[in-house]
């Protein structure tokens, strides 16, 4: 996204989506975060699962919390990318947090907590 905005060109929230599915350091992360919020993207579930995701990649799970936690529709996707996030880290408790608060999963949710289960040797 940096390369977009050196051209003069402005990414809209495609090109948003698709540049943190590519990131994996937090600098390039932070400074992608500040422009969706310099330009009202924040309010897209895709961006905000991204950027989830990213900054669960980047070893920053308190920064996906403060975006999921700000978001107004929080989708199974979203509840997806954390667990997925604190699987990564280890951090089985908030996995088990997170995959209790669901109101609703799919097949993806219950791989990732089978995943978890197994990785834990408690399965």
């Amino acid at each position: 996204m940096d390369e977009m905005l050196q051209q003069g060109l402005r990414p809209d929230k495609v090109m948003c989506h698709v540049s943190f599915c590519q990131l994996s350091d937090s600098l390039s992360g932070k400074c992608s975060h500040g422009y969706v919020l310099r330009n009202g993207l924040e309010g897209w579930d895709t961006i905000c699962n991204a950027m989830i995701d990213m900054y669960m990649k980047c070893s920053q799970p308190e920064m996906a919390c403060i975006i999921f936690d700000n978001m107004s529709n929080k989708t199974v996707l979203s509840r997806n990318s954390l667990i997925s996030g604190f699987i990564r880290s280890g951090d089985v408790k908030s996995v088990w947090k997170m995959f209790n608060e669901m109101r609703k999963s799919d097949l993806v949710s219950w791989n990732t907590m089978i995943g978890a289960l197994v990785q834990e040797s408690r399965f």
